[in-house]
């Protein structure tokens, strides 16, 4: 076990293996570059790939999340009544419903999305 200079053990697991694993993907992109046939723009297209896949899951994660934002005071939000808990729909049984008031705010990371990546992905 680590310790710190106060004798109390540290708190931070070994994660050697996982930050090598971690590294090693991140290098892969530079050594296809370097070594192989890769050239600038497959390396974009991973990326972009891989930013829109993070969208994608954060999207899904949003529409299951269960607690509303935290209380605004003295402003008023847009679709502020969307904001409380009024049940939900399951798609499936082993999933958790998916709220209402969860499907504005998903809509608007796609929005985001779709407004300022794709026109520069098109442009480029």
């Amino acid at each position: 076990m680590i310790r710190d200079m106060r004798g109390v053990p540290s708190t931070v697991p070994n994660r050697s293996a996982t930050d090598l694993v971690i590294i090693g993907t991140n290098l892969l992109p530079l050594a296809g570059i370097v070594y192989g046939d890769w050239n600038v723009w497959t390396l974009l297209l991973l990326y972009w790939i891989e930013a829109f896949s993070t969208v994608l899951f954060g999207v899904l994660k949003s529409l299951f999340a269960k607690q509303g934002s935290p209380d605004v005071v003295g402003e008023r939000e847009p679709l502020h009544e969307l904001r409380h808990k009024r049940g939900g729909w399951r798609p499936l049984s082993t999933l958790p419903p998916i709220y209402p008031r969860n499907v504005p705010f998903a809509l608007s990371i796609l929005g985001i999305w779709a407004s300022t990546i794709l026109p520069i992905t098109i442009l480029s």
